[in-house]
């Protein structure tokens, strides 16, 4: 496991301070690698958050009567990988975790676009683990690798940087391509695309240096 940097000199002046900070921040590996995922993780999900109705209802024949427990599994999903899978990262390491988390995703994305005929409880089971596994990513790249990949001080300015950086980049992408292949290729194609945005997720996800108290060492 990696060691945060030290701490800033208390004696050097804030302006300086501030600058050294940012400087530090900027030149973390890990901190650049979170934004490259979070900018991925973005795209990912703004293509279901835009397209996901639309699809599921073309290609899945989901209809008005089954929204309802279709909501209760993308609650469920997201509600208890947002709390269980940061705990497991406490456990077996943040990488370890991203990773798992990132195949269970393209299972489930792979589940839902390339098999049209399977049983809405089938489709069910996948979105859960899409939506657990999304939701369970979001804590660990967006606040505990940043916090604790920071020098001491600059955690929550670790943590704005490269949410700023990696949800403006994604959505920024986001629009215009998910837009274009839409009205190009019909409304499965911002899925498809989705699917295709974390394969560089999963793949990136090895590099980086594990940051838990209890994770491996490197």
């Amino acid at each position: 496991m990696d060691e945060p940097e030290h701490e800033l000199p208390m004696s050097t002046g804030w302006s300086t301070r501030i600058e050294d900070g940012f400087t530090r921040l900027i030149e973390t590996d890990n901190l650049l690698l979170s934004s490259v995922l979070i900018a991925f993780w973005a795209m990912w999900i703004w293509s279901w958050l835009s397209f996901g109705g639309s699809f599921l209802t073309q290609r899945h024949g989901f209809i008005m009567e089954g929204k309802n427990t279709l909501m209760i599994t993308l609650g469920a999903g997201s509600t208890l990988g947002a709390l269980l899978v940061p705990a497991l990262s406490d456990r077996i390491g943040r990488r370890k975790s991203m990773i798992a988390a990132t195949v269970a995703a393209l299972a489930g994305t792979i589940a839902v676009v390339a098999f049209p005929g399977v049983h809405p409880a089938g489709i069910l089971l996948a979105l859960f683990a899409m939506t657990f596994a999304g939701a369970g990513s979001a804590p660990i790249l967006f606040s505990l690798i940043p916090q604790e990949s920071s020098p001491r001080g600059m955690a929550g300015t670790a943590v704005g940087l490269i949410t700023g950086i990696g949800i403006g980049v994604g959505f920024a992408f986001a629009h215009p391509l998910m837009s274009t292949f839409a009205a190009r290729f019909g409304s499965s194609a911002p899925i498809k695309a989705g699917l295709i945005f974390l394969i560089p997720m999963f793949l990136l996800s090895f590099f980086l240096k594990e940051t838990a108290p209890d994770g491996e060492e490197e």
